[in-house]
């Protein structure tokens, strides 16, 4: 009886590795004034770029090592293209598919004058789902950073509304080592940020590799439905089968607390950067649904502070250009830092002044929150006097800080 499902199963496999072998993903180099970026058509970064990795100029030293969207509706039928080159291959008993490109990688380092821009399209191991791949590298001097956009919609072979469809990213940070050392995890709760930093001989981490993650609702200051991130051990997740295992890969996305950063406790260690965008969504033969991803890096003792600074830049440089998720399209128009919740006057920090405005808005019929998010300090998507006392008992009281808006 086994050997009745194996052949066929098997059949399958060959094909993927015959389609992966005849349509091989391509790469281009997107570039600012820092460092270079491999990016592909099928999600996938970094692995196909020469001289390697998230390259950095000045020092030439790498800073990522692989990294792509993950893509399913369950523990047998998951996608993924991260560590397709490292010798894991489908198996009966991990039978995963390859993310396949449709339209090549292009490149444009002419039309915008502040950043490059690169689109392709891709798609799932069956072609039930598809994708569009979009990345822009800012080009002025201050900013290192990628953005990369994916607008996810319905494939030719989708007969019927998908169920159950998850969305994540996997990057392999191998930031550059400072007189010896291996990885470090840290996690940023004001941000959906995951930061891998290199741990010295001293224990000072003196670089950095963040991964964030941004889905629709959120970038437009809304309920969304983030699911979670963290960093996991390449030791358990990957290494013992050179890839990902396809069902303990399903198992974390759908274990993940929503709306939050986990600490693995991994510690330090060769790990990669986990976040899950969108889980269990629906999506008809007519929708899109959209997700970003930010991949920034720096040097410098790795703190909040400091990765909260780079993070900030480039939510500066992305509302600057107006890319915000709106409709089916990003669109050219202002947007406003979201980041701290509880903001309700706009005043850029957290003050008494925001839970009076929230309490004068509520009972007195006083102006709204500047913006839907910012009226939202303990991230339940609402504007009630519960946001008012959290303010009051964060800034009196020691409690937690106002949370992240979505």
């Amino acid at each position: 009886m086994k050997s009745r499902f194996l052949l066929p199963q098997l059949g399958i496999i060959v094909m993927l590795l015959f389609a992966t072998a005849l349509f091989g993903e391509s790469f281009v180099n997107i570039h600012n004034s820092h460092s270079q970026l491999a990016v592909s058509e099928t999600s996938r970064m970094a692995a196909g770029s020469t001289p390697g990795g998230y390259y950095v100029f000045s020092s030439g030293e790498t800073y990522l090592r692989d990294a792509s969207l993950i893509i399913g509706t369950g523990p047998d039928n998951l996608s993924w293209s991260i560590y397709n080159g490292a010798g894991g291959m489908p198996t009966v008993d991990n039978d995963f598919g390859y993310l396949l490109p449709i339209q090549a990688i292009q490149i444009d380092s002419t039309t915008y004058s502040n950043y490059q821009y690169a689109w392709g399209k891709g798609t799932n191991r069956d072609s039930t789902i598809e994708f569009l791949a979009q990345y822009l590298a800012p080009t002025g001097n201050d900013s290192d950073f990628v953005l990369a956009i994916y607008t996810i919609y319905p494939g030719i072979n989708a007969t019927g509304t998908i169920s159950n469809l998850c969305v994540a990213f996997a990057a392999d940070w191998d930031v550059p080592l400072n007189g010896g050392g291996d990885d470090e995890q840290s996690i940023l709760p004001d941000w959906p940020a995951l930061a891998v930093g290199s741990i010295g001989q001293t224990a000072t981490e003196l670089n950095f590799g963040t991964t964030s993650g941004y889905i629709d609702g959120w970038m437009r200051g809304n309920c969304g439905d983030f699911a979670g991130g963290t960093n996991i051990s390449d030791a358990s997740y990957v290494d013992p089968w050179n890839t990902f295992q396809s069902d303990s890969i399903w198992t974390l996305i759908q274990s993940l607390p929503f709306r939050q950063l986990t600490d693995s406790g991994v510690g330090a260690g060769d790990v990669t950067s986990f976040m899950s965008l969108l889980r269990n969504r629906t999506l008809s033969l007519t929708d899109t649904l959209k997700c970003a991803v930010l991949l920034t890096r720096g040097s410098g003792v790795l703190t909040p502070t400091l990765i909260s600074a780079t993070l900030a830049d480039a939510t500066d440089f992305l509302c600057s250009q107006g890319f915000i998720f709106a409709g089916s399209e990003f669109q050219f128009k202002p947007c406003y830092d979201c980041f701290f919740c509880g903001d309700a006057d706009c005043s850029g920090n957290w003050s008494i002044g925001d839970a009076v405005y929230i309490i004068n808005y509520i009972f007195a019929g006083g102006p709204p929150p500047c913006f839907p998010c910012k009226g939202d300090a303990n991230g339940d998507c609402t504007t009630t006097i519960g946001d008012a006392v959290y303010l009051i008992n964060y800034i009196f009281a020691g409690g937690p800080v106002p949370g992240m808006c979505y």
